[in-house]
């Protein structure tokens, strides 16, 4: 049975950040006019809240971690509630902490959080989760990370709310989105499509290595049933290579699945926010959104490309090993024939000397005992 309640921890082992940037967020006497927390206690937490509420932030960005991708949000029930309620929360964001969970195994590996959206007299929510791949090198391995974004902006007080759900601590999307957010102020907070584009566009560039990854290895198991012969031992292939094959047709229908998410959460923000009378369509994220989904689409196609490639590879490779076990049942047959043509000759020598023999024997033991009664 799968615990999805267990989502959150007792005590913080990683810091939840906030990032404020108010409206005025011009340096003043050569400091940045942006604060930065990083809190591990409710308390602190809760004074934040109240020490910036005077403060009319423009930009605001909560960011929360894993430890690993197996592991619940470092966040405990009750900061989630303070959050909620803090800054007048819906379901569209209580749902997100369910896909960061504590899990044994690794389930749920293509489900993502669909893209959700509620709107308000004043402006709208969205929420979303957004899988990708990341290669580690010192285990040659593929993972694959999930990373989650809720959205609430509010143009009666031109507000943006951003929650960051990160799948480890210091990643590569929270590392890109604080460095954003400090350096271009004024251009990250007139573009309300900033945080989606910054991730979309740092992690989707991983899937083109993650497929051709797949590719090189398909590539390197048909080689060698094209170069094979089926009247030569196969020394190359056999049934590991199909049991790759089969590893590797599960990592792409993961990809299509992932990638076929990851197309309608495109399509689905930008959709979401042009509908908004006061979204300035030349804002450069929304170029880059759109781009971002056009480079989606042209890896769902090459997934689903290499879909049609192994399963051939596979059914190759099905028939070559097939037809080798042919090949040696036929030498095993042929050989079984010849011994069985030997047993045949053999036990017809028998059947011819055999009688002979016997009589001779017969013969000489007669004479044997003639002599022996003649003697006495």
């Amino acid at each position: 049975m799968l615990l999805f309640d267990k989502r959150h921890v007792q005590n913080l082992k990683q810091p939840l950040e906030i990032i404020d940037i108010p409206h005025d967020h011009a340096p003043k006497d050569g400091v940045e006019a942006y604060r930065h927390n990083k809190i591990f206690e409710y308390e602190d937490l809760q004074a934040h809240f109240i020490a910036t509420r005077t403060e009319n932030y423009k930009s605001r960005l909560i960011s929360v971690c894993q430890r690993n991708s197996w592991r619940p949000l470092q966040m405990t029930i009750e900061m989630v509630n303070l959050i909620t309620t803090e800054h007048g929360m819906d379901e569209t964001f209580t749902q997100l902490p369910s896909y960061f969970y504590d899990r044994k195994r690794d389930i749920e590996k293509c489900v993502c959080a669909p893209f959700t959206q509620s709107r308000f007299p004043s402006g709208l929510q969205i929420s979303y989760t957004f899988k990708y791949p990341e290669h580690s090198p010192e285990q040659n391995k593929w993972s694959i990370r999930q990373t989650g974004v809720y959205h609430k902006r509010d143009t009666r007080k031109g507000q943006s709310t951003w929650v960051l759900f990160n799948p480890t601590p210091s990643s590569m999307g929270h590392c890109l989105a604080e460095k954003r957010l400090k350096i271009e102020q004024l251009e990250v907070t007139n573009d309300p499509l900033w945080l989606h584009w910054t991730l979309f566009s740092a992690y989707m560039p991983l899937w083109r290595v993650y497929i051709a990854d797949i590719e090189q290895q398909i590539l390197h198991i048909s080689s060698q049933v094209i170069i094979t012969s089926i009247n030569k031992p196969l020394e190359l292939l056999g049934h590991d290579q199909l049991k790759s094959m089969m590893n590797l047709e599960k990592r792409i229908n993961e990809t299509i699945a992932i990638l076929g998410s990851a197309q309608d959460v495109l399509t689905e923000i930008c959709d979401a926010l042009q509908q908004d009378p006061d979204f300035d369509t030349s804002t450069k994220g929304l170029d880059g959104l759109n781009n971002v989904r056009r480079q989606c689409a042209a890896y769902l196609h090459s997934a689903m490309y290499l879909q049609k490639m192994v399963l051939s590879v596979t059914q190759a490779l099905t028939h070559t090993v097939l037809f080798r076990d042919q090949v040696v049942a036929k030498e095993q047959n042929t050989h079984i024939f010849q011994l069985n043509k030997s047993a045949v000759f053999i036990t017809t020598l028998t059947l011819f000397y055999l009688p002979a023999s016997f009589l001779a024997v017969r013969n000489l033991v007669v004479h044997f005992l003639i002599a022996y009664e003649f003697r006495n």
